[in-house]
């Protein structure tokens, strides 16, 4: 996942009105931090920080997010100024606001950046039309095909693993055109799953195309 930094607005889903302007940023090294300028909690609590991880909730870079286990990690005081707190952040889930305590899914889709590597599959052929054979520089048609390759599914236990070929075209038409393949795997399971259990399974699938390509797989998205 590539690095980001997103101004917005957050709050804890127990204290909708206490809403603060903070930054969340993502880096590979140092994971996400969540640095809010104000207090999450009522002015009549007290401002020691919390021990337990907590869920905070919020709108930034253009989207619902819901951030889980989240452990106070320092608070400045300036003065004259406000208080400034950091928050580290295990969890992050874009699209939605959940105010619950679990969370729980039925399906989830992941993309690796090894997975197309060793899938080694592709839906493109490409012939070219010369008026001399082999010289390009002749050349009088490009055609370009693809054939949308078909889902591959396995069944392991009570869930069903698939290997999902997409396709989007893209350019302008004009000066240029193309077509972008991606390759992920998505499980559905029975029945509703935790999110502890369902990071399980996504991290014995990392290991496998880590595993079977000899080179350390991150994912690249994650969809639940």
């Amino acid at each position: 996942m590539e690095a980001f930094e997103w101004e917005g607005v957050f709050w804890r889903p127990s204290l909708p009105e206490r809403t603060v302007v903070g930054q969340l940023a993502y880096k590979p090294a140092d994971g996400t931090v969540l640095k809010v300028f104000g207090s999450l909690v009522n002015v009549d609590e007290t401002l020691a920080p919390e021990v337990e991880p907590i869920r905070i909730v919020g709108v930034a870079g253009g989207r619902e997010l819901t951030l889980h286990g989240c452990y106070h990690s320092q608070t400045n005081i300036q003065m004259p100024g406000i208080e400034v707190h950091n928050y580290k952040v295990l969890q992050v889930l874009s699209g939605a606001h959940f105010d619950s305590a679990d969370f729980e899914f039925d399906e989830v889709a992941a993309s690796f950046d090894q997975l197309a590597p060793w899938v080694d599959k592709s839906g493109f052929s490409l012939e070219v039309d010369t008026e001399t054979p082999d010289d390009l520089s002749t050349t009088t048609q490009i055609r370009l095909r693809y054939d949308v390759l078909p889902t591959e599914t396995v069944t392991i236990d009570e869930a069903k693993v698939e290997l999902v070929h997409t396709w989007e075209v893209g350019g302008d038409r004009l000066a240029a055109m193309r077509i972008d393949q991606q390759t992920h795997l998505k499980i559905k399971y029975s029945e509703l799953r935790g999110l502890s259990d369902i990071l399980s399974d996504l991290n014995g699938l990392q290991d496998l195309i880590t595993l079977a390509t000899d080179a350390p797989s991150v994912p690249t998205e994650i969809k639940l």
